[in-house]
């Protein structure tokens, strides 16, 4: 409701357009790149390119491409106007994210060309790469780090001129295009191809085109910022899922529908289910606090609830597909990329962070179960400075219930690749996890995540979840005893689980979660409450839904039995 009411707020297209030149010219495009009040107002820029004044035509090109390139290090924009009337913009960019090394970061290209129409840039494209070969100053061909630099096309803004009719037509007419300059292309070293066609008075449309796939479009990136797809990690989102896009209410957010694929090779005996992602990017400076935090998350919750209701999650829409979809009981993960770096030492930024990500889970978990969020993802950056040059280490803060326990926090540090900046490894800071691991696309469903949804598709909650949810509970119960000293979370709760072994005796056991074979559970848990801060245990018995359906047998009825008597004989409450 409030992100509605505020789009009546906006004022008018015209008056849009006024402030925004009266913006872009009133500081430096570095600055204004950062200002919060261009959120609303980065896709109207590209009305700007054609101006009659060439400080608002410079400023607007300059702004664009540092917004654009933000989690980029851009060392200079050249802007240059040639006779035929195309404007050209130069700019050199390294990585951000780049690790921490004694050679220097990649050095990549961008070039950005503002034409009057398609057909000119049919006829002015070898002209064009030309003048991005003398700029990069290249005797033969880039062949030393492969595909890394990036060409942009924008069309002067015409009124009621940039109409699409036949969005599948202009396609196929571009992709043409490019096929005819692939040789020059690859030869200086293009990835990516984007071309940005004004619809005033609505958003621009966007195109991207991959060297990868030969410069053929990519669908996934239609009407988006060149930017975004990397900020939101939407390729790791694309290899094991079918994705829809639906609308989202935030600009800098967006919901995406995914189905698990199928394996051709492998005969489905279930419906295929579903998640809902949301990603969002966040610009706010006061993330770091749980106010600007809590906010961010509540945001991403609203947008939730909105796509649980949308009719290909609830199954009132059904897609064609050759193999049954789950509907009805989607699952839901959250990614927030915040762009804002933070100066100070990673320790007590991931410290702060995840107290501050542990008391909104407590804060909202009743909100969280319903919307049947099993992931939230925060990513970050940390600045540092060595020996006079300044750093960024991006850090990662995840909770997550893959593993079984309810939404888990745990914080990693990030080495991106440092040609395609995509974050490769990860390392938790554990001591326990010291290893360096490689970040992978999202999985699909295991086994305990499908037992999660079967356990929510008849109403219930999947046993091992009440293990967070004690947890979160204890968070809560501390947080009304302000003066009082609360444990570090990860010792607020610990569990062992306990095992009816062939002697028929209970032992406590570690295995991984969800390998039960009867439908009790027990284990024998230490809470530190305000009342016992030291810690209490408990045993705790719980009924297991998800095998055969929570039905009690000989084995469930011995299993009670053994779990009550060893409660009682170590005068241990039971739960």
């Amino acid at each position: 409701a409030s992100a509605i009411s505020d789009e009546f707020k906006i004022p008018d297209y015209s008056s849009r357009l006024d402030d925004l030149m009266a913006l872009i010219t009133a500081d430096t495009p570095d600055a204004v790149s950062k200002s919060r009040k261009l959120s609303l107002s980065v896709d109207l820029l590209s009305e700007l390119f054609s101006h009659e004044e060439k400080e608002v035509r410079d400023a607007a090109l300059e702004v664009y491409i540092r917004r654009v390139y933000r989690s980029h290090l851009i060392d200079d924009v050249k802007i240059v106007e040639d006779k035929s009337g195309v404007t050209n913009v130069f700019w050199n960019f390294k990585l951000r994210d780049a690790p921490h090394q004694s050679e220097a970061p990649v050095k990549r290209y961008g070039m950005l060309s503002v034409v009057d129409s398609i057909d000119e840039t049919e006829e002015q494209l070898g002209n064009i790469l030309g003048d991005y070969k003398k700029h990069m100053e290249l005797e033969g061909c880039l062949t030393e780090e492969g595909c890394v630099n990036t060409f942009h096309v924008a069309i002067r803004s015409k009124k009621n001129d940039n109409a699409i009719t036949d969005q599948d037509a202009l396609v196929s007419h571009i992709e043409s295009m490019l096929k005819a300059h692939t040789d020059d292309l690859k030869c200086l070293g293009v990835r990516m191809v984007n071309y940005l066609i004004p619809q005033p008075p609505k958003l621009p449309r966007y195109f991207s085109f991959l060297e990868c796939s030969d410069y053929t479009e990519e669908p996934l990136r239609r009407d988006m910022r060149p930017s975004f797809p990397y900020l939101l990690e939407l390729t790791r989102l694309s290899i094991n899922y079918d994705l829809t896009r639906i609308d989202a209410l935030g600009r800098n957010a967006q919901l995406w529908i995914g189905t698990e694929k199928a394996d051709d090779n492998v005969v489905i005996s279930r419906p295929r289910p579903q998640t809902v992602f949301l990603r969002a990017i966040s610009h706010s400076v006061d993330t770091e606090t749980q106010g600007g935090a809590e906010r961010l998350l509540l945001s991403a919750m609203d947008e939730l609830e909105r796509a649980m209701l949308h009719p290909l999650v609830t199954g009132a829409q059904q897609q064609k597909t050759p193999y049954p979809i789950q509907y009805g009981g989607a699952s839901s993960k959250i990614f927030l990329h915040v762009l804002n770096e933070y100066e100070a030492d990673t320790q007590s930024v991931i410290k702060n962070f995840k107290s501050i990500l542990n008391r909104i889970l407590a804060e909202h978990s009743s909100r969280l179960l319903k919307l049947r969020v099993d992931e939230i993802e925060v990513k970050a950056r940390i600045s540092y400075t060595v020996d006079g040059s300044v750093y960024t280490q991006p850090i990662r803060l995840v909770a997550s219930s893959a593993s079984g326990e309810w939404l888990k926090s745990a914080a990693y540090l990030e080495y991106p690749d440092p040609v395609t900046g995509v974050t490769r490894q990860y390392r938790a800071l554990e001591e326990a996890q010291a290893g360096v691991m490689q970040i992978s696309p999202y999985p699909t469903s295991n086994t305990v995540q499908m037992k999660r949804s079967g356990a929510r598709r008849v109403g219930s909650t999947y046993a091992f979840d009440f293990l967070g949810l004690m947890e979160v509970g204890l968070i809560q119960q501390w947080a009304k005893h302000p003066s009082m000293q609360m444990p570090p979370s990860g010792s607020l709760f610990e569990a062992k689980e306990l095992v009816l072994g062939e002697d028929g005796e209970l032992s406590q056991v570690s295995r991984p979660v969800g390998t039960n074979d009867i439908g009790m559970l027990a284990w024998r848990a230490t809470l530190k409450t305000p009342e016992y801060p030291a810690g209490r245990d408990i045993i705790l018995i719980a009924n297991d839904v998800t095998v055969q359906s929570g039905s009690f047998g000989v084995k469930e009825d011995d299993f009670f039995f053994k779990a009550s008597e060893y409660a009682r004989e170590r005068g241990l409450p039971r739960l």
